[in-house]
């Protein structure tokens, strides 16, 4: 989860990317992958220096380099990419997101979240379990 204050935020662009988890061929599912994040349009010109892209995709849909390959390829925006994959109960039955009260599944959600020029903001990785 991330919470940043309204005030904070001059633009935010939040895209859905299907991961099509049922097309067993790989070829054809990133095919599908790679028209999906090509149909990502963000209305703002984003810059490394204002603009955090965050990502949240489903952790079972063996679709996560893929994803990551096509969404560095066809970025127009120098941005930080940071988030990561969900996880289920450890019986693998299911991962799921909760966006404006909708659940996806087999899905990403992409969110580029632009700061106003006064809030700067950097990155931290902790890996602790």
């Amino acid at each position: 989860m991330m919470l940043f204050s309204e005030d904070m935020i001059e633009n935010l662009c939040t895209n859905k990317i299907k991961l099509f988890s049922n097309i067993k061929d790989y070829t054809e599912r990133k095919k599908l992958i790679e028209k999906e994040v090509l149909s990502i349009n963000i209305p703002f010109e984003a810059h490394c220096t204002n603009t955090l892209h965050y990502l949240i995709y489903d952790g079972l849909s063996q679709s996560e380099s893929s994803l990551l390959e096509l969404l560095y390829k066809h970025n127009p925006y120098p941005c930080a990419l940071v988030g990561g994959g969900s996880s289920g109960n450890m019986d693998f039955s299911g991962t799921f997101i909760f966006y404006n009260g909708e659940i996806l599944k087999n899905q990403a959600l992409s969110i580029h979240v632009q700061f106003k020029s006064k809030y700067r903001f950097d990155l931290m990785k902790s890996q602790k379990f």
